[in-house]
């Protein structure tokens, strides 16, 4: 992403790759920009992009017979309303539905894309859903877990979770993840989390080791972070930046070292 553009690939089932990466850019009809944060999901059989241009959101889809969207399009302009610029934005696919999170000034601003292909008509701030309010998220990620949106953030080198239920409610509250568990690594500075069947994995960097945990479907946690590296024979180096995934019933996660 050195020069803002967008390169596709794609490994198949059989585990071979597609045979050269593709410019997102040279299948629409139009170039938003630079993107300077990028995030995407799977919402049926289809991928959906969704990226930040001068700190607006831009999005498309790769459909199922390989073709994309002929075009960009601006998220700004179905919604009713505008926080202000895009820092960071992470999306996840629910059902046939994608939802969207990305950090305005620190504050958290959802919103959906519906399985008829409209928008929400408007960007919800999800601290305005909440009982509490942490502080200014540093970091955001978010992950579907069955019919529920989970939603887990940095602040403050602390990590806080929300849940959006499929009845479109809220948690009524962020809750610490710290709080569940009998260790605390340290600071955070970048976290990522994916469902894996009915449970929620989240994994975050601390001083550049990777630290896991599990919410259970019960809606426990495991009791303690867990250090990825002591379950390794070799040690990359220290990681600034983590992503998850969950692929059936396994997590499979890259960093940067």
């Amino acid at each position: 992403m050195s020069t803002g553009r967008l390169w596709h690939t794609i490994r198949n089932p059989n585990g071979s790759w597609q045979t050269f990466f593709g410019l997102i850019e040279s299948q629409e009809q139009n170039n938003p920009g630079a993107f300077t944060d990028i995030s995407c999901a799977g919402v049926g059989n289809e991928c959906q992009v969704v990226g930040v241009v001068g700190g607006r959101l831009w999005h498309t889809i790769r459909h199922a017979s390989g073709t994309w969207q002929n075009a960009f399009g601006l998220i700004e302009s179905q919604e009713q309303n505008n926080p202000g610029a895009f820092a960071d934005v992470r999306c996840a696919g629910v059902g046939n539905e994608l939802q969207v999170v990305g950090a305005v000034g620190g504050q958290l601003w959802h919103t959906i894309r519906h399985a008829n292909g409209t928008w929400q008509n408007a960007f919800g701030l999800i601290e305005s859903q909440e009982q509490n309010n942490p502080g200014a998220f540093a970091d955001v990620s978010c992950a579907g877990v069955g019919t529920e949106w989970h939603v887990v953030g940095v602040v403050g080198g602390k990590l806080w979770h929300t849940i959006r239920h499929a009845s479109g409610t809220w948690q009524n509250a962020f809750g610490l993840i710290e709080a569940q568990e009998q260790n605390n690594p340290g600071a955070f500075t970048d976290v990522s989390c994916a469902g894996v069947g009915n449970q929620l994995q989240v994994a975050g960097v601390v001083s550049g080791q990777l630290w896991h945990t599990i919410r259970n479907t019960t809606g426990t946690w495991q009791n303690s972070f867990g250090l990825i590296e002591a379950q390794e024979q070799n040690n990359p180096g220290a990681f600034a930046d983590v992503s998850c995934a969950g692929v059936g019933t396994q997590l499979q996660i890259v960093g940067i070292a």
